[in-house]
């Protein structure tokens, strides 16, 4: 596990929204409070990175953070931050702010650290993130399970009882989850006057990283290519505006027929390691570039490019400015799953 600390927020507090609080927050504004910008990278596979605000990072913190936000990036070994240092943005530069080495050269390293859970997958990895818990006590002990009393296989965030806000069809909620996340004890603690949001390709990262109290919950459905959540967190049936903004733009459609090619040089992709027999499909083509035809598998092939994770923070900064997180002194939460690394490690292999 990787961890880093740094104290600037001015670059961030540029991108948010200037709109107005909400009639139920207090007056406040982005201050010079520092960012605190955690990065834990775990051995195994998924690295975590949250930020919060905080009045002054080098004492004890005597605030409660303006926002905290929480990335995790699947498949996304420890190693790779610093196999690949060199070829990340530098912490400062003409191209912006670095993510990486912004991190790494900033802050402090702790790296002493390592998995106390099997299986280490989707599913029980952001219940951990989202509660804190092992898989012992949050019920989530794989991305599904046999149920020896239902005689069936159950899926770690299926809920029968939920429905999808779109097709009507069963779908997905934290009810299997048995302890509550982070999420929920700050809607507790402040009176449920945070605000608080959760954006992934998956479900089940959503959902179990926000669990049930959570402003806005989404996920994507691969099928139709849009965002989508179900009832249990959307009575009204209906997306958070943002959200049904985005999907009315139809922004992944803009990349059919287009090609995803790499940026690196020749001599640079050598590093990596493709296997001989890598289980992507044919449409997708086993090596670059990997050609994005319109047609049934479009939108899963999308996923699987650097467009999908910029489509994913592109929507989580929608949603934090659609929320007015971080303007007033009420903690705000918003966590993302980023998924890309993992559908392309799958087909490819961790060193692809």
């Amino acid at each position: 596990m990787s961890i880093w600390v740094t104290n600037d927020f001015q670059d961030i507090a540029e991108t948010t929204s200037n709109k107005p609080l909400s009639s139920h927050k207090g007056p406040g504004n982005l201050s010079s409070r520092g960012l605190v910008l955690t990065l834990w990278a775990y051995n195994l596979g998924m690295l975590c990175l949250i930020a919060a605000t905080f009045l002054n990072v080098t004492t004890t913190f005597v605030d409660a953070p303006r926002l905290t936000v929480v990335i995790s990036i699947d498949q996304f070994r420890r190693d790779y931050v610093g196999r690949f240092s060199d070829l990340f943005v530098a912490p400062s530069s003409r191209e912006g702010v670095g993510g990486f080495r912004w991190l790494s050269e900033t802050g402090a390293n702790f790296v002493n650290s390592a998995y106390t859970h099997i299986p280490t997958e989707t599913g029980p990895g952001h219940a951990i993130i989202g509660t804190g818990s092992d898989p012992s006590l949050t019920g989530i002990v794989g991305n599904e399970w046999y149920d020896r009393a239902s005689g069936k296989v159950i899926y770690c965030v299926a809920d029968p009882d939920s429905k999808d806000i779109f097709t009507g069809q069963a779908s997905y909620s934290p009810k299997n989850l048995r302890v509550g996340t982070f999420c929920e004890e700050l809607e507790r603690a402040t009176g449920a006057m945070s605000r608080t949001a959760s954006v992934s390709f998956k479900d089940r990262a959503s959902i179990l990283m926000a669990g049930r109290s959570a402003d806005d919950v989404v996920w994507f459905d691969v099928r139709a290519g849009r965002w989508t959540t179900s009832d249990f967190y959307e009575k009204s049936g209906r997306l958070p505006e943002w959200a049904r903004v985005i999907n009315a733009e139809k922004r992944p459609d803009k990349f059919k027929g287009k090609s995803w090619v790499p940026t690196l040089s020749a001599e640079t992709l050598k590093r990596a390691s493709v296997p001989l027999k890598p289980g992507m499909p044919a449409s997708f083509g086993k090596t670059f570039p990997h050609p994005l035809p319109d047609g049934e598998s479009f939108y899963s092939n999308w996923q699987r490019t650097p467009w999908g994770n910029e489509f994913v923070l592109d929507s989580a900064l929608s949603a934090l400015k659609a929320l007015s997180m971080g303007k007033d002194n009420i903690p705000d939460l918003i966590t993302i799953n980023l998924s890309t690394n993992d559908y392309v490690g799958h087909w490819f292999g961790p060193d692809s």
